[in-house]
Order: structure tokens, then C-alpha cells, then sequence
């Protein structure tokens, strides 16, 4: 039995809204840079193969996405512009609000024109709300909250962030929550020292960490555990934030990605010297050297030893030249860039040497105060400088 072609017609234009629906929620999806551009790249293969301009014009802004992510914009630029064209020729609304939301993320780059940005974000937020498309809205505030960010609106950026929080949370995506309750947290943490609530932004990290540990995440979770740490120190608790260090350089050990334990225990050193304990964050950065050896990162170990004598510097210069010489060694090996900043260094280890042997100098002679001698309360002494004159007087 065959349908009624009117039906059969239907039937075709309810499937084709269901795999827009999809294709529109895949690509709004938050993902990371190399799974953005994997992502990508496998709908343009498969545009190539079946013609489908759709398919085309969102794995293009799937790439630039992912180019965005990686500081390219101009890459990213020349992609969105291509998605633009086969959107506009095609006619495509839902490739077009998407469009809009990757040239706000190009313009919102720093430096880029912000007021552009703003309402290149407004515009899509409108597209996605014709489209009725939840994800798209949610993803526009989250721009918008970047954004504010990073025109240091710290409660515009809060609110927007919010609102998108709740919009994630509404459709069940645990991994998006978990990144804006990441966001929200940094949110609270910029800004003047005075002027942040650290207990609001432990709260919303220890939520970040939660959701990731759901999810599985553990880079993100790693991620999250270091703005705990940000926030533990910022409330005086080192020891609390070193435990979450920890946890973070635990997980990302287990990935093998020494950067970011090193980036870790950096963030250690800064929390430790805030709050005036300089010898947790000798062993901080010490840590950061000692991760780099055993993951066999020459050039990683080459820039931490750099990193620990510019530490060293400030209160032990003499140990900071003996950290430097091992780290120039090792980059003059490994023929590294850097090696222009060891030799500022050694400048600087100069400097700081000749300064401590002065400040020396003056403790040795701390008890010396020179008076002329017309000041000098001395009785008979006029009469002892007469009689010493006479005598060497008859001495010539």
C-alpha cells in the first residue's frame, strides 16, 4: 500500500527538520578545539560526497570554531566567509545565525572591534530565537558573557553566563554546565583583589568539578580544580589549595600532559607567593622542573629552571645564577630562543649581587656614625691637639 503523496511529502519535510535540528545542535555543541575541527572536517568530506550545502556551510564554521580556539582568526575569518557565501546563495537561515555567532567570536578576539562583536551577537541571539533553537540561544549568552569579560563588565558578564548556565542546564547537557559554572567562577576572580567574592567563586568551581567528574571529563575537571585552588587562595586556605593542585597535577599526569601540570604547579607558585610564603613557591616551581624531567620535556625543564631563577632572583641571587647556568646550558643545547632571556637574567643577577654586597657593606659598618670632630665633646682635647702639634713641630 503507498502513501498519499501529500502525506509521503509531509512525511519527507518532518524528517528533513529533525536532521536540521540535529545537524544545528551539533554544531552549537560545546566541544573542544580538536574535536571542533574533527568534527568539521568530517562534514566536509561528507558535503563532497553527498552535496549537501547545509552539511558544507556548518562543518566550515565547525573549523573555524576550532581556529578560534587555537588563536588563528584569520584562518577562521577566511572560513566563515566561505560558510557565509554558500549560506546566502542557498538561502540557509540556521547557517546564517551560525555564521553571525563565529564572526562575534572572530571580532570579540583581544584587540578585534567589540562593539561589532556585541552586535554581531545580538543579531544571531534574534536569528536563533526565530529558529527556536534553545542551544543556539545559550550559546549566544555565553558569547555575550565572554565578551563582557572581557570589557571587564564583571557583572554583565556574570548575568549573561547565568543565563546561559540555565539554558544548558534545562536541556540536560551536563559537560556545558560544568563549563559555565567554570566561567562563572573566573568571572568572580577577575578584577581588583579588593572586589572579588572568592567564596562565590569556590562554589561555583566545586560545582564545575562535579559536573565534570559526571561526565568523565578529567582535562576539564583538572581545569576546574585549579580555579578551586585560585579561589582557596585567595581566602588565605594554601594548605586547601594545594591539595587542589594536586588533584589537578594527579589528573593531568595520568593524561601525560605535562604543560598543564606544569601550568598546575605554576599557579601554585603565584597562590603561594600572594600570600608571602616564598619557600612553598621555590618548591612549587621546583615541582614544575622535577615534572618536566620525568615526562623527558628537555625544553619544558629548560623554561621551568628559567622560571625558578627568575624566582630565586628576589631574595637569592647567588642561587638564581647557579639555576641559570644549568638552564642556559641546556638551551644553548637544544638551540631554544630563550637564551636571549638568560642573559637578560644574568644582567639582572649582576645588579642583585652588587646590591647585596652594598646592603652588606652597610650592615658590617652599622655601628660606625662619622662626627666631625668640632662636634666631638672632648674635654682637654684642644690642649692634646696643641701639644701634638708642638711635638711634631720640634720633630722637623
Amino acid at each position: 500500500q503507498t502513501e498519499h503523496p501529500r502525506a509521503w511529502g509531509l512525511h519527507i519535510f518532518a524528517m528533513s527538520e529533525v536532521s536540521l535540528t540535529a545537524n544545528l545542535d551539533q554544531a552549537l555543541r560545546l566541544v573542544d578545539a580538536q574535536e571542533a575541527r574533527q568534527q568539521g572536517e568530517a562534514w566536509l568530506k561528507a558535503a563532497v560526497q553527498s552535496g549537501d550545502h547545509r552539511v558544507r556551510s556548518l562543518g566550515l564554521c565547525k573549523v573555524a570554531e576550532a581556529l578560534c580556539s587555537e588563536k588563528d582568526f584569520a584562518s577562521a575569518a577566511e572560513k566563515v566567509k566561505a560558510a557565509k557565501e554558500i549560506a546566502e546563495e542557498q538561502s540557509l537561515d540556521d547557517c546564517l545565525a551560525v555564521v553571525k555567532l563565529q564572526l562575534a567570536r572572530i571580532c570579540a578576539q583581544p584587540g578585534g572591534n567589540a562593539d561589532k562583536a556585541l552586535d554581531l551577537a545580538e543579531d544571531a541571539l534574534q536569528s536563533f530565537q526565530r529558529l527556536q533553537s534553545r542551544r543556539g540561544e545559550a550559546a549566544c549568552a555565553l558569547l555575550l558573557g565572554d565578551m563582557y569579560a572581557l570589557l571587564q563588565d564583571k557583572d554583565q558578564a556574570v548575568r549573561k553566563h547565568k543565563e546561559a548556565l540555565a539554558a544548558f542546564r534545562q536541556m540536560g547537557d551536563t559537560s556545558a554546565v560544568g563549563y559555565l559554572q567554570l566561567r562563572i567562577a573566573q568571572d568572580h576572580l577577575a578584577g581588583p583583589r579588593s572586589l572579588k567574592p572568592p567564596t562565590a567563586a569556590l562554589a561555583a568551581a566545586e560545582k564545575a568539578v562535579a559536573a565534570y567528574q559526571v561526565t568523565k571529563e578529567l582535562r576539564m575537571e583538572g581545569s576546574s580544580w585549579m580555579v578551586v585552588a585560585e579561589a582557596q587562595g585567595e581566602m588565605k586556605e594554601v594548605a586547601s589549595a594545594k591539595e587542589s593542585i594536586g588533584k589537578a597535577c594527579d589528573i593531568f599526569a595520568e593524561l601525560k600532559e605535562t604543560s598543564l601540570e606544569v601550568k598546575a604547579l605554576e599557579a601554585l607558585t603565584q597562590i603561594c607567593l600572594r600570600n608571602n610564603l616564598p619557600a612553598e613557591a621555590v618548591k612549587a616551581a621546583k615541582g614544575a622542573v622535577t615534572a618536566c624531567h620525568k615526562a623527558g620535556d628537555h625544553q619544558g625543564e629548560a623554561r621551568a629552571l628559567l622560571s625558578l631563577a627568575e624566582l630565586l632572583l628576589s631574595f637569592d641571587a647567588s642561587g638564581a645564577r647557579k639555576v641559570l647556568a644549568v638552564a642556559k646550558n641546556m638551551m644553548q643545547e637544544l638551540r631554544m630562543t630563550e637564551v636571549k632571556d638568560c642573559q637578560q637574567l644574568e644582567a639582572q643577577c649582576d645588579h642583585a649581587e652588587a646590591v647585596a654586597e652594598v646592603e652588606r657593606a652597610i650592615h658590617r659598618n652599622r655601628d660606625f656614625l662619622h662626627v666631625p670632630r668640632v662636634l666631638v665633646v672632648d674635654p682637654g682635647g684642644r690642649q692634646r691637639l696643641q701639644q701634638e702639634f708642638a711635638d711634631f713641630a720640634k720633630a722637623v
